[in-house]
């Protein structure tokens, strides 16, 4: 769901909750939480976690992106890592190391390859315009790192 970051934070503890049900009987008692039942974990994909809130104006995020600060930027507004911050959400996970050239993979303008951060303002489609059955209007939309690897293992 990409409704709300509630939603988003939902979504995955009802995805893990589903993984620990598995092959479980209803009057077995409660698992393990998932970092005690595997010893290695990766969760990869599109976590749909946008810019946390207040986020800055769109074109605040382009220039730190042209500016070759695409991992300052993620480390000052991505929602992910506020809520891992805050202990709401996936905890004891960590991503790789962000390359400062790894740019974001929201909201694309379709059809358009990267082409280095100088074309950048081309890239993203900064503002979007709402279809009549979600209330229309303009909506600002920051560059976001929705496409996520996420590991944790167990300590030896």
């Amino acid at each position: 769901p990409a409704n709300s970051v509630e939603d988003r934070v939902a979504a995955i503890v009802q995805v893990e909750a589903g993984l620990l049900a598995q092959g479980k009987e209803e009057e077995e008692q409660a698992p393990a939480p998932l970092g005690q039942s595997f010893h290695h974990i990766v969760w990869m994909g599109d976590f749909n976690f946008r810019v946390a809130d207040p986020h800055p104006a769109p074109e605040h995020g382009v220039a730190l992106l042209q500016a070759g600060k695409c991992a300052q930027y993620a480390k000052d507004y991505d929602e992910l890592r506020h809520h891992q911050a805050e202990g709401t959400c996936l905890v004891d996970y960590t991503e790789p190391e962000m390359e400062e050239s790894f740019v974001p993979t929201y909201k694309k303008v379709i059809g358009r390859c990267f082409r280095g951060t100088q074309g950048i303002l081309d890239e993203f489609k900064l503002h979007h315009t709402q279809p009549w059955y979600k209330m229309g209007g303009s909506v600002d939309k920051p560059p976001a790192f929705c496409d996520r690897i996420l590991l944790r293992s167990c300590p030896a």
